[in-house]
């Protein structure tokens, strides 16, 4: 593999050239395996966190990082590679935000955990979100030589937090970052519903909000004048009733039949990270107010599909669900 020089400003992206050449198709191989936070809607997200642990902790047989064997093929600057070794000492944590990013994206952090504060860049887009106030969950790494850390990896961004002192610090946020954060958590707390072993229709029907109960509604073209109860029962009887089931399928596309298959022979639950990334991602928005065009989306809103958390092995993922008795029905002509 030939490389370009590395330097101090291509580095980041040298390193992710190796960690694809390195690993190539077999990212995801190392989902499991991977402690990262990987409870992501964003399949790309989800592998630049996979990515970014291979590229910076995992290490081979003989204790070798991709950092190490990237320092000795292609880095003969013996500072520079001192440098990048020491950008492997990543500091995972919580950080409350002391002072915004300011035109160099620059700003000052205290890490929750221990306390300790860092001066910090901004790596990637948008550091104008990262203000004042408000905290981010991710990680940093020691860069330049006046003890200034760098981003790196998927960082989380939340508004509403308290100071280390538990004191509430109002945050300095847009309204349209008001907005996509409180979306974000509407969304994430209706997709954390429990799985269980054999999850009924109704049972996971009636844990959904309001408004996405009336966007199933609308996508089976029923009436959704009437109470939550009532518009669970419909739903649940549609989706088991032979006829009616199958009446909803005949009308989904090649796309999203294929997709119910592929969960269907996972027995019915399948990780909703693999799904996307077979069936494409997943654009559910927030109220469920406009008809998704993704096949997991239009599963989704047919209430075909269920999207929550499942204990598997030792580890909880984020899956995608087919309710057991729908699944019953679905098998006799699928």
């Amino acid at each position: 593999m030939m490389h370009p020089r590395i330097t101090e400003d291509n580095f980041p992206e040298m390193l992710g050239d190796y960690a694809k050449w390195k690993y190539g198709d077999r990212v995801y191989d190392y989902y499991d395996a991977c402690p990262y936070d990987l409870d992501f809607d964003s399949d790309d997200l989800v592998y630049k966190q996979i990515m970014t642990w291979l590229a910076y902790e995992k290490k081979d047989s003989s204790g070798r990082s991709l950092i190490d064997e990237l320092v000795d093929n292609f880095v003969d600057d013996h500072r520079l590679g001192l440098k990048i070794l020491h950008a492997q000492d990543l500091v995972h944590d919580t950080f409350f935000i002391q002072r915004s990013a300011d035109h160099n994206k620059r700003m000052r952090v205290q890490a929750l955990s221990s306390g300790k504060t860092f001066e910090v860049e901004v790596f990637g887009r948008h550091p104008e979100n990262y203000v004042a106030g408000a905290s981010f969950s991710g990680m940093i790494h020691p860069w330049y030589d006046d003890g200034t850390y760098r981003t790196t990896g998927i960082a989380k961004l939340m508004i509403d937090r308290k100071e280390p002192g538990g004191n509430l610090v109002p945050p300095l946020v847009t309204p349209d970052m008001f907005w996509k954060k409180f979306a974000q958590d509407f969304q994430k707390k209706a997709e954390s519903i429990t799985i269980s072993a054999m999850p009924m229709a109704r049972t996971l029907l009636r844990q959904f909000p309001a408004e996405w109960v009336d966007g199933i509604c609308d996508s089976l073209d029923m009436d959704s004048r009437d109470t939550k109860k009532r518009k669970v029962e419909r739903i649940a009887s549609a989706l088991t009733s032979p006829d009616s089931l199958e009446r909803i399928v005949g009308c989904l596309s090649g796309s999203e039949k294929t997709a119910l298959m592929h969960v269907l022979k996972k027995d019915g639950c399948a990780k909703y990270s693999d799904l996307c990334r077979r069936a494409g991602a997943d654009d559910t928005k927030w109220w469920w107010d406009k008809r998704p065009t993704s096949a997991v989306g239009v599963l989704r809103r047919h209430g075909l599909l269920v999207v929550g958390k499942k204990r598997i092995m030792t580890r909880t993922y984020k899956v995608a669900a087919i309710p057991a008795d729908v699944a019953v029905v679905l098998r006799r002509f699928l």
